[in-house]
């Protein structure tokens, strides 16, 4: 195996060399993937467009799942504030006491901003 690392006149980094260890093992694998699809095109081409059907299908559900939890973790990191008229960054999620305590001091007339940063929620 040639792992492409030149660790001569050099203090060895194990992680480099862990990483050139697992490129060369997949490089030799691509190889050998690529001649037996060589060798049977009849059994790789129809697999091999299902496997791409199956690889598009899965990426798009995990990037709009990714999408999802940003979107969640965004509105739980953050509240509008009408008077700012902007979204104000919280430095981590409201509890429900929190959240009820926000909401008394709202009907009393507060402010969104002098509200939070009473409480030392703003980030």
């Amino acid at each position: 195996m040639n792992y492409n690392y030149d660790y001569e006149n050099e203090v060895i980094d194990f992680k480099k060399l862990k990483r050139a260890k697992r490129r060369a093992t997949i490089r030799e694998n691509l190889k050998s993937l690529g001649q037996w699809a060589c060798e049977n095109k009849e059994i790789s081409i129809p697999s091999g467009v299902a496997l791409i059907g199956g690889a598009s299908k899965l990426a798009s559900s995990m990037m709009r799942k990714h999408a999802v939890n940003k979107e969640i973790d965004f509105k739980k990191r953050t509240i509008y504030d009408h008077s700012l008229g902007r979204y104000v960054e919280l430095k981590k999620p409201l509890t429900s006491e929190q959240s009820l305590t926000i909401e008394q001091r709202r009907k009393n007339g507060e402010s969104l901003h002098v509200i939070l940063n009473d409480m030392n929620l703003l980030k």
